[in-house]
């Protein structure tokens, strides 16, 4: 989720460096956030060589197909593609956590492409009533409270979950 941080605005700190100095730690990148490629389940790791051999373990028989590969060599270093997403996803992000803000709503500050939020009813009731308006959410239960977990989709997506979350409320 790094890249959904604004440059300017936040530290992007990457572990990479860590890696550098030799450290014990293994970082995984994928291609499915901000580059918008969930689909095509591509991701890398970043390690020493000793790590990447006991990760391959788990992994090596995952096919990674020719335009997964084209794809994510396409984007790597493409500024104004990310800067243009991290946008995107910012202002349709906007449109939910307005709504939220607007009705008292409590949420989690988010920076990525999901948000969390207090369930305003009972899980069940907001999966089925939001599952019959075309949209899946995920309920999750944390400190005996529900919590509704959304997913940041185009502008016009999020302004219609809102409007479906509003009629539903």
């Amino acid at each position: 989720y790094l890249e959904f941080l604004e440059p300017n605005l936040h530290a992007q700190v990457s572990m990479i460096d860590l890696v550098r100095k030799d450290a014990n730690v293994i970082v995984c990148r994928t291609f499915s956030k901000i580059y918008g490629m969930a689909g095509l389940r591509l991701g890398y790791v970043v390690a020493r060589p000793d790590l990447i051999d006991k990760v391959k373990k788990f992994g090596a028989d995952i096919p990674v197909s020719q335009p997964a590969i084209a794809a994510a060599l396409a984007t790597l270093g493409d500024d104004a593609f990310i800067t243009a997403n991290r946008q995107k996803n910012a202002e349709a992000r906007n449109v939910l956590t307005s709504y939220l803000d607007s009705k008292g709503i409590f949420h989690g500050k988010s920076h990525t492409n999901f948000v969390f939020y207090q369930a305003p009813a009972d899980g069940k009731t907001i999966l089925k009533k939001m599952e019959e308006k075309g949209y899946l959410i995920r309920i999750w239960d944390f400190k005996q409270r529900e919590w509704c977990r959304v997913s940041i989709g185009t502008l016009d997506e999020m302004k219609g979950f809102v409007k479906a979350f509003s009629e539903m409320a």
